[in-house]
């Protein structure tokens, strides 16, 4: 039976439809067929199946109650039924949901020696399962994943679990197009809520899943409707002291530029001193006089008129007080931004950078595919991702260990920032976490469905209606301007209470003031200035004694 299946379902799929014929006498036939059918996937969502039989009538009601193969797919049964001049062959087929109940089993037509073919149903042979689900529940599986899928627990008279979510939306909406209720399957994983798709007890894994080739094995895909990438999430670096402010306005190279440049200029400057012989002690070039003109005019001072005044000389020390100028200004008008602004070390943004700093990455249990998929690929990168993933739990404990430990975590991008905001936002509206700005794998998402669900046009039809109708990204932005009025809502109440207890007050981000430098933000330039002073008191100090010694 199995190499007879496989080798059929080759033959099928070579055509874009195609029909089965099955002919025995014997139910435990029927039975091992429904099954190997099954597994084989000989019966698809576009293959009618006609299995001709002679058994008695509640055996043929109970294989077409009992195995999906003729339950749910486009199936018939043709039973003979009598011998010689009383043979009759009665054709039947099973309706999942009907006008008159659920579990239907239909006699559609009947064929007699004598009076010949005749209709018993004004159903059509073959007839349509899932146009109209009669307004019956459909299983599906699904667990919370804001903004994509989300439930609340109502409280009082009414209580129960309400659903909202850019997926459950979708889903919605075909359900009123197709007349049917959605039940969602408890489950306790993201794997379990695969598994119960794989298995047939749910219908639909109504929250978008990334296409995979292995995953392919499992179950089918519903049509592409969003193109979402996998993203990691990072604990965001610890922000620089504030006494180095002073040094975060130019680069290392600019730096280093500087100090080469007023060495040159210090030699240059000399050298003209030295022609002119306007700057001399004791017969010997004072350096130092030169080495404090050059570096006081980066900080503003005037020259002193003690240096050359011959036009080639004016020209050199005009050309250095046009760059002093400009470099001032950058450096000022960088300082102040610095000064207001954290600065924070470089961190991760793309997948090579990550994989240089991470000692782990997580992620939750339906993971283990991508997981998989990694580790079979033919990149560097992505073999090495696959032996740094660990699964965990949750998105909650993966974001949790980032923040103790250098480690990142892989999710949606959307779901992590939703996330982000929610759980991880201080009172500033500052997060700790952040998603980096370079996806790790590109690619498009739908829904589960079992290997070849005879629903799946019915399903897919709503589906690109509703996305052809700009609905979905509709219902999207929609989600982002409630969550955000809802963050509003709770700052200005959390600012309320505050105030009324005497504490600070709680500003939002649209409502904050303009920031006012405080001591932590000019610690810099208050301990240059100390350490200035103090120098300027150790050498004021030893000229005063060292004249004092002189003296005596």
């Amino acid at each position: 039976m199995p190499q007879l299946l496989s080798t059929a379902r080759e033959q099928r799929k070579l055509s874009w439809t195609s029909v089965v014929v099955v002919a025995s006498e014997s139910s435990s036939f029927l039975l091992s067929f429904s099954k190997w059918s099954l597994n084989k996937r000989l019966v698809g969502s576009d293959t009618r199946l006609l299995a001709v039989t002679r058994t008695d009538q509640s055996t043929i009601e109970k294989i077409l109650r009992s195995f999906w193969t003729f339950t749910m797919m486009n199936s018939m049964i043709l039973n003979v039924e009598g011998d010689g001049d009383d043979v009759r062959c009665s054709l039947y087929s099973h309706l999942p949901y009907s006008s008159v109940g659920r579990d239907q089993v239909y006699r559609l037509a009947t064929w007699r020696k004598r009076k010949g073919f005749s209709l018993t149903s004004n159903l059509p042979m073959f007839p349509p399962k899932f146009n109209n689900f009669f307004g019956f529940p459909v299983p599906v599986t699904a667990l919370p994943f804001p903004p994509f899928w989300d439930e609340r627990k109502s409280q009082g008279s009414n209580s129960g679990v309400t659903y909202s979510g850019t997926d459950f939306y979708l889903l919605d909406a075909i359900a009123k197009a197709h007349n049917f209720t959605i039940y969602v399957v408890p489950t306790k994983n993201w794997g379990e809520v695969l598994d119960k798709v794989e298995i047939r007890e749910s219908f639909i894994a109504s929250v978008f899943h990334a296409v995979l080739p292995m995953r392919l094995k499992r179950f089918d895909y519903s049509s592409i409707y969003e193109y979402s990438s996998v993203d990691f999430s990072f604990a965001k670096p610890e922000v620089k002291p504030q006494w180095q402010s002073l040094y975060y306005p130019l680069s290392p190279k600019v730096w280093i530029s500087i100090v080469a440049l007023i060495i040159i200029m210090v030699v240059l400057v000399t050298m003209f001193v030295r022609v002119s012989h306007s700057l001399e002690v004791n017969g010997k070039l004072d350096t130092a006089t030169a080495i404090q003109e050059m570096v006081g005019t980066l900080l503003g001072q005037n020259l002193s008129h003690s240096l050359p005044k011959s036009q080639s000389r004016r020209v050199l020390i005009g050309s250095w007080m046009v760059f002093a100028f400009i470099l001032g200004t950058a450096f000022r008008g960088n300082l102040i931004a610095y000064l207001t602004l954290p600065k924070y070390p470089p961190r991760p943004e793309n997948l090579k950078e990550l994989l240089r700093v991470a000692e782990r990455i997580t992620m939750p249990p339906y993971g283990k595919d991508f997981k998989a998929f990694f580790s079979q690929s033919d990149s560097a990168d992505f073999i090495k991702l696959a032996n740094l993933m660990h699964i965990v739990p949750s998105v909650h404990e993966g974001q949790e260990q980032a923040l103790q430990r250098r480690q990142g975590h892989l999710d949606t991008r959307r779901y992590q920032e939703h996330y982000i905001a929610q759980f991880h936002t201080r009172i500033d509206g500052s997060t700790k976490l952040y998603v980096g700005r370079d996806g790790v794998l590109p690619g498009k998402s739908a829904w589960p469905l079992p290997h070849d669900s005879p629903y799946a046009k019915t399903i897919n039809r709503g589906l690109i209606a509703v996305l052809e109708a700009g609905l979905y990204e509709h219902w999207s932005e929609q989600l982002i301007e409630e969550t955000k009025s809802e963050t509003r809502r709770r700052l200005r109440e959390k600012q309320e209470m505050m105030t009324l207890e005497g504490k600070t007050d709680l500003q939002t981000d649209t409502e904050k003031p303009t920031m006012a430098l405080t001591l932590v933000h000019v610690q810099g330039p208050l301990m240059l200035l100390v350490i200035g002073h103090s120098l300027a008191i150790v050498a004021f100090a030893s000229e005063y004694a060292m004249s004092y010694y002189i003296k005596r």
